[in-house]
């Protein structure tokens, strides 16, 4: 055994172009001081890096260092007839909930022991018969590593929920204000009126928009906030066109905008509730200032003529 686990001196140390972190500060838990000294005799004899190798020669002392100490990898030896590495890191990860960068040592063949170690959360089972010193060190750097990255992604998912929770918040805020906006009484008389009135073409307030307008809104909503503007133009100022001809009120086209803009925000869950709000208020905003124009030259077509001749 002593003889298996040397250091790699043919090979150059990869240590030197900042492959290998240049310390480790390590815990190793083993029944066994022979192995520790052992192993702590192995790691000074390669330099690729520096590891700081700290004993714990008991179990209860093994999770009392954990619980206490700061380390950047554990190191368990799986010694079945005193320590059994695979119980010990389950009754850890039971204790504290927390994934450790740990990796275990044992004699036994890796294909033996690889899936119980990846079941009680250990990063990598390493096989003393059949591995070196440099060998052992990568072990460790990657199982250091696949911490950091799963600890890394977890926080960056965090933040990602937070930033959409904070979004949702504030695209309901904004909702809210715009439902207010539409039933001021003021507002409703200035939206109402998108122009001069007329007798043929003033909008009629009380005609509830369709069923099957409020379904290509919807459509239309859903492909602005996700392709943007694109090639709607012409289907903009046709839906415009339409809500001219029923009549329909500036003031109605937002009622309906707010509806359909709310059912979409709910199945667009995956998307910032901001995005789909701000991409919203540019749609209805296209939709608000052709309605005006369809009623504005509705109005110039049936003005009268002495009235166009002066």
């Amino acid at each position: 055994m002593l003889e298996t686990l040397r250091p790699d001196w043919k090979r150059p140390s990869a240590a030197r172009w900042g492959c290998l972190p240049p310390r480790m500060r390590v815990l190793f838990i083993t029944e066994s001081r022979r192995r520790a000294g052992w192993l702590n005799e192995a790691f000074a004899t390669d330099s690729a890096t520096e590891i700081q190798l700290e004993e714990a020669t008991s179990q209860a002392n093994g999770i009392e260092r954990i619980r206490d100490g700061l380390f950047d990898a554990i190191i368990v030896s799986h010694e079945p007839e005193q320590l059994d590495a695979f119980e010990f890191l389950g009754a850890v990860r039971a204790g504290n909930g927390e994934h450790q960068p740990t990796l275990v040592l044992g004699d036994s063949p890796e294909h033996e022991m690889r899936v119980l170690s990846y079941e009680v959360g250990a990063g990598a089972y390493v096989c003393i018969n059949h591995t070196s010193t440099r060998e052992l060190m990568w072990q460790l750097a990657r199982v250091i590593e696949h911490h950091e990255l799963i600890a890394e992604n977890r926080r960056l998912m965090m933040e990602h929920k937070h930033r959409l929770q904070l979004d949702h918040e504030e695209a309901t805020r904004l909702l809210e204000q715009q439902h207010e906006l539409v039933k001021n009484p003021e507002t409703l008389y200035s939206l109402g009126r998108t122009g001069p009135s007329h007798p043929r073409i003033t909008p009629c307030a009380g005609a509830p928009v369709p069923d099957s307008l409020t379904a290509h809104y919807k459509e239309l909503l859903q492909t602005y906030v996700i392709m943007g503007s694109g090639n709607l133009s012409s289907r903009i100022e046709i839906f415009s066109s339409q809500l001219a001809d029923l009549g329909i009120t500036a003031q109605q086209t937002m009622q309906m905008h707010l509806q359909v803009l709310e059912q979409v925000a709910n199945q667009l869950k995956s998307r910032s509730a901001r995005h789909v709000v701000n991409r919203a208020d540019l749609l209805v905003l296209d939709v608000l200032l052709h309605l005006c124009e369809e009623y504005q030259r509705l109005w110039r077509e049936n003005l009268p003529l002495d009235s166009q001749a002066a």
